[in-house]
């Protein structure tokens, strides 16, 4: 077991990494964001709250 303090990863290696498992379709970052308007930005804030997306964007 490892314990981990404010993340242990590198920035510069995640990225490439994660960019390249979403290329080959094994990391679904699509189906974590959720996107708003700005007229809608009180459901945006409902639904971070509730958890429901994961990342809230506009």
């Amino acid at each position: 077991m490892q314990g981990i303090i404010q993340g242990d990863a590198v920035s510069s290696l995640l990225f490439n990494d994660l960019a390249q498992l979403y290329r080959a379709g094994r990391f679904p970052i699509d189906r974590l964001l959720s996107c708003y308007d700005f007229a809608d930005i009180d459901t945006a804030f409902e639904d971070a709250g509730r958890s429901d997306s994961a990342r809230v964007a506009r």
